[in-house]
């Protein structure tokens, strides 16, 4: 019976909190440390500028932007040492 609720995940179900997702988990890809980088990237830099690194309307949106769109554009004197590191983590990995 609890193998057809609907509401518990399984194969193919992606978790976490959409905004702080690494390029390769919103994929449904293998993760690794450069996943967990990119993640803790996100909450730095949310830290740094008080605002989310990826953001939308719809989860769909967040998604587009993380695998698309780069991270939120910054307002002036929002470069410092921490924002730095954390658009430093939330780069392109090859």
């Amino acid at each position: 019976m609890l193998a057809s609720d609907p509401s518990l995940t399984g194969r193919g179900v992606a978790l976490g909190t959409v905004a702080y997702m690494s390029p390769e988990q919103a994929l449904g890809g293998k993760l690794d440390a450069r996943s967990d980088l990119f993640s803790f990237g996100a909450v730095l830099y949310e830290m740094a500028t008080g605002r989310q690194a990826f953001s939308g309307s719809t989860w769909a949106a967040i998604f587009d932007s993380i695998l698309h769109g780069g991270p939120a554009r910054r307002h002036q004197g929002d470069d410092n040492r921490l924002d730095r590191c954390a658009r430093q983590t939330l780069r392109d990995w090859p």
